[in-house]
């Protein structure tokens, strides 16, 4: 076999796993619902896998090359309204929903962390 098996291929895939605690149709409602709102140009694929007796969810994304990246940043940074959530729109949620004392505050925390870490990634991309 040739060592120059994918020696000019730039394109790039991205896998995102994660588990969630909401029941099944909660998520395949929100999948079905943002479906096609966020959408960036050079996706080759764009892939949503559940595994409903594991609560796991996996994300496979593969575009034509790497500068994509500045294309997503743009777009998840907007302070613009959009048709999908944007990073600014997910903290201004988590702000809302830390008003209410019944919310898990743990489980807001560690989102709020996890949002403040997207911003940071997606900002040295511009």
């Amino acid at each position: 076999m040739s060592n120059k098996l994918n020696a000019e291929n730039s394109i790039v895939t991205i896998i995102i796993e994660m588990t969630y605690k909401e029941d099944v149709q909660i998520i395949k409602e929100f999948i079905k619902e943002e479906s096609g709102t966020f959408t960036v140009s050079k996706v080759n694929r764009f892939e949503f896998f559940l595994n409903e007796d594991q609560q796991k969810a996996t994300i496979i994304e593969t575009f034509e090359d790497g500068d994509i990246f500045d294309e997503i940043a743009e777009k998840l940074l907007t302070t613009e309204n959009k048709p999908y959530i944007t990073i600014p729109d997910a903290m201004k949620k988590i702000d809302d929903l830390r008003a209410d004392e019944n919310n898990d505050k743990k489980f807001l925390n560690d989102y709020d962390l996890f949002i403040q870490d997207l911003e940071s990634q997606h900002k040295n991309n511009l």
